[in-house]
């Protein structure tokens, strides 16, 4: 990591040296995941991979470590295993040649029915505050800017575009913020990510109360604000997002920050370069920062021993026990030889690109419960087909990563699992009054 003197020196050289014409180039993206370049002073196009739990294959196009979900992690408590996620996340983002990791995602549980649910630590301000200082700490120590999201008030999937997300000035401050606040403060956070939706009627990629007054002025943000993908397009205008503190919109060519729109308004009158300026030194700070216009150092890792080790570890650490009724786990095979192993999540397996949205990871292999099961059993018992003829039923239900269920996009209907899946527990349960049911979901359910 970059002296931050020198980092804010050679900004301003940047930012004199750079033309008009230049600078609104580098408000939109050139494409998917990278920004425009500058090759008259060596700027290169700067590399967005997500995302919160691993690097995406989607936008990295290589398999990579998946790690568990924000949900999981947070379960975990534990501030030294989520400097370690943030160190290898950082690694495996470098590995793929990406300068930003488009996470953590840090937005408030505010509704079990929030299609992201599984994707955020908490519902608990102070426990995400906690958690997500050592994760970018971690990260921008292997030099990735990590990108916090989404900011703020962000707890809805369905008309995410659309809703405005109205809230008191005492609410931001008490739940909404702090976690966002402790970032930037604590972390030193090299970017933001504002969400899709608006705040008191305003986009959070134009809200100037937001971006300017909350992460710059009063909680001295030095980074780069990055719309959510596509988000611009329910903004009002190119000077409105100008004036609000957006420095980068993403993906493409942009619709607000398109280069002849933006030229266009600023012969207008409607923004000053100053204004632009301000925007832009967050962004060009974040590639001084993480040494992207300097020659690479190292190269990152990805798919390592250590890596999968510490992805297991994260898993165990978050596994929760709900009931032990009679003491019945653990299983030994001291009193139980022969277990049923049933459920609809049995063989299924949980990591797809876009499995699940933006949170999707492809990583190299993938233990499902029923191979887990194989491999660790030794033959110490002897697995059934019938819960009536085991003495032991284990039932996997859950929820998939299917719009509607642990997924971007839409929100769930209903608290409940599936009703086949309820069925299939009352059935069990009947014939096997010893049934242990493993729910594999990030979101609650009834």
């Amino acid at each position: 990591m970059t002296d931050p003197v020198p980092v804010q020196e050679r900004v301003t050289t940047l930012l004199q040296s750079l033309t008009l014409d230049e600078k609104l180039s580098l408000c939109a993206g050139k494409s998917l995941w990278k920004t425009k370049p500058v090759e008259r002073l060596g700027i290169r196009p700067f590399r967005l991979t997500d995302g919160p739990r691993g690097v995406g294959f989607h936008s990295s196009g290589k398999r990579c470590t998946a790690f568990p979900s924000g949900i999981a992690q947070a379960a975990s408590w534990d501030v030294d295993l989520m400097a370690r996620f943030g160190e290898a996340l950082g690694q495996e983002c470098k590995a793929v040649g990406g300068g930003t990791i488009l996470g953590p995602a840090i937005n408030i549980t505010r509704t079990p029915l929030n299609g992201r649910t599984f994707e955020y630590l908490s519902e608990d301000p102070y426990l995400n505050s906690r958690l997500v200082v050592p994760i970018v700490k971690a990260v921008q120590a292997q030099g990735v800017a990590a990108c916090v999201k989404h900011f703020a008030a962000n707890n809805q999937e369905t008309n995410r575009m659309r809703v405005s997300a109205e809230v008191s000035e005492r609410a931001l401050q008490e739940i909404y913020l702090p976690a966002f606040k402790a970032a930037v403060e604590k972390g030193d956070a090299w970017s933001i990510m504002a969400a899709y939706n608006a705040v008191n009627g305003v986009p959070a990629s134009e809200n100037a109360d937001l971006l300017k007054t909350k992460l710059r002025q009063e909680w001295g943000f030095k980074g780069f604000v990055v719309t959510d993908w596509f988000a611009a397009r329910s903004t009002r205008d190119s000077a409105a997002c100008v004036k609000g503190g957006l420095s980068l919109e993403m993906p493409g060519r942009g619709f607000r920050y398109n280069t002849k729109k933006l030229r266009a308004s600023y012969d207008r009158g409607e923004f000053s370069e100053a204004e632009l300026d301000d925007n832009l030194r967050g962004l060009l700070y974040a590639m001084v920062a993480t040494g992207h216009l300097d020659p690479p150092t190292h190269r990152g890792a990805r798919n390592t021993r250590a890596h999968q080790q510490l992805a297991r570890e994260m898993a165990e650490a978050s596994i929760t026990l709900l009931k032990n009724d009679g003491g019945l786990l653990p299983l030994t095979s001291a009193n139980i030889r022969k277990i049923a192993v049933i459920g609809p999540k049995l063989k299924k397996r949980n990591c797809l690109p876009l499995w699940g949205g933006s949170a999707g990871v492809w990583p190299p292999y993938e233990v499902t419960p029923y191979l887990g099961l194989r491999q660790e059993n030794h033959h110490r018992f002897e697995f059934v087909a019938e819960p009536e003829d085991a003495d032991v039923a284990v039932l996997f239900v859950g929820l998939s990563h299917r719009p509607g269920l642990d997924s971007e996009v839409k929100d769930r209907r209903q608290l409940e699992l599936a009703g086949e899946q309820e069925q299939l527990i009352r059935e069990t349960v009947a014939v096997n009054p010893n049934t242990v049911v493993v729910l594999i979901n990030g979101s609650p359910i009834a």
